[in-house]
């Protein structure tokens, strides 16, 4: 079982968090948001979906889940994962900064041979800055890199993640592929693997196919 930390702790945090604990791994859910923590820490979700106070009762009662506000949690983490719902601005662009502010505060405590892993919806090439970031920060240090598009569906957020139809990870190598597949233990679902590029751009593909499908319903 891996040590995780997760980044980020709204909707897309939350359930990452309790989904995480539920198949067995230690996570640390960090948020710089103290409102949220304290109410993570009481068992209420920022955002309510089905199933998820029982999720959060559970794994925090077994001690698999833990929520604070102190970064220095990501000293003893073999996964760092980055779980934002990246904002957009009036022009619906990505505002991408919180995620960048978050991981330069992180970025001091990552152990060697880390894996981070980016689960916000990021504008095509963000990866590639993500990585350079890391490498100009921290010289030598040995790290994995993946992106693993979420696909959650609102209401039904816990379903999707213990059932989804397919799991994208773009990484930087197959050693990371296999290593972030391996998080995943025991959720049934078809593997695609592919460059990080790739996966940003699968990403932006599904919101696509999605919108169009609706609108044509309309």
């Amino acid at each position: 079982d891996m040590k995780i930390a997760i980044l980020g702790l709204w909707h897309l945090g939350e359930i990452y968090s309790a989904g995480l604990a539920e198949l067995g791994h230690d996570v640390c859910g960090i948020s710089e948001d103290e409102e949220v923590v304290r109410r993570l820490k009481k068992n209420s979700p920022p955002l309510e979906e089905p199933n998820l106070v029982t999720l959060l009762k559970k794994n925090q009662k077994s001690g698999r889940l833990v929520y604070a506000m102190d970064f220095k949690y990501v000293e003893k983490c073999d996964t760092v994962w980055i779980t934002f719902d990246t904002p957009v601005d009036s022009r619906d662009r990505a505002d991408t900064s919180v995620i960048f502010r978050c991981l330069k505060k992180a970025l001091p405590y990552f152990k060697d041979n880390v894996l981070l892993l980016v689960s916000s919806q990021l504008p095509v090439g963000t990866s590639h800055e993500i990585i350079a970031l890391v490498k100009k920060r921290r010289p030598g240090l040995v790290f994995g890199y993946a992106y693993i598009p979420e696909n959650l569906r609102l209401g039904e957020a816990i379903e999707s993640f213990f059932n989804p139809k397919r799991i994208v990870i773009g990484a930087d190598s197959p050693e990371t592929a296999g290593r972030a597949e391996t998080l995943f233990k025991g959720i049934a679902a078809d593997f695609l693997l592919m460059s990080a590029p790739s996966a940003e751009m699968v990403k932006h593909a599904l919101n696509s196919f999605l919108a169009t499908s609706l609108s044509f319903i309309y």
